[in-house]
């Protein structure tokens, strides 16, 4: 399994009590739990080089699966210590800290465990299926404007079509060359886009007008 990507800080929870429970000061951890973390892992066969980027701190590992290596702690302590693979997921034991990493499609989330106190974190591959699908969730939350009816005979085809509506906006830089609010009708079994604007008028792109 491939870990290699680049991956935003998300969320994290019991940040504040883990942090103090392996010794940060207090002055870091108000800085550090609200400032953007990414994770960058490289990944050649069983040979990992994995930096946290956390503001302007820079921890960066670098590791052979199964074999014993110098890890770099979140205190700034070196232990030598094994990672290896359980389950297709990334685990180490830190001294007393065990850290759990696990790649799910894009998110990838690292769980450290410190007696009782559980701190995890989920991050999002940046450029990836769930970030684009995030783009979609919140654009159709924001959506306001109803769905209208298919136009009638605005297809090039007769048989029955099953309709897909998105209301979006169009820029100006559209071929449309509409700049308000309108519902995009697309075919289930077709390209052919059309698209009906606030005033009843029906607008196919140029670039179809040929056909």
């Amino acid at each position: 399994m491939s870990f290699a990507g680049t991956y935003e800080l998300q969320s994290h929870e019991n940040f504040e009590v883990f942090m103090k429970a392996i010794g940060l000061p207090d002055e870091l951890i108000q800085i550090g739990k609200d400032i953007k973390s990414v994770t960058k892992i490289e990944q050649n066969g069983d040979h990992f080089v994995v930096t946290v980027t956390t503001g302007p701190k820079v921890l960066r590992n670098e590791f052979d699966i199964g074999k014993e290596s110098e890890i770099e702690t979140l205190t700034e302590e070196k232990i030598k210590t094994t990672v290896n693979i359980v389950d297709g997921k990334l685990v180490v034991q830190l001294k007393s800290v065990k850290s759990v990493t696990e790649l799910s499609g894009d998110i990838l989330t690292n769980v450290m465990t410190l007696r009782d106190i559980v701190y995890k974190r989920v991050c999002l591959q940046e450029n990836g299926a769930g970030k684009r699908g995030l783009r979609r969730r919140r654009f159709r939350q924001q959506e306001s404007a109803p769905v209208q009816s298919a136009p009638s005979g605005a297809g090039r085809r007769s048989r029955k079509q099953r309709w897909n509506r998105e209301s979006f906006i169009i820029s100006s830089s559209s071929p449309y060359n509409i700049q308000e609010n309108v519902n995009l009708t697309s075919f289930e079994d077709s390209t052919e886009l059309v698209i009906k604007d606030a005033i009843g008028h029906s607008c196919v792109n140029p670039h179809d007008a040929t056909n």
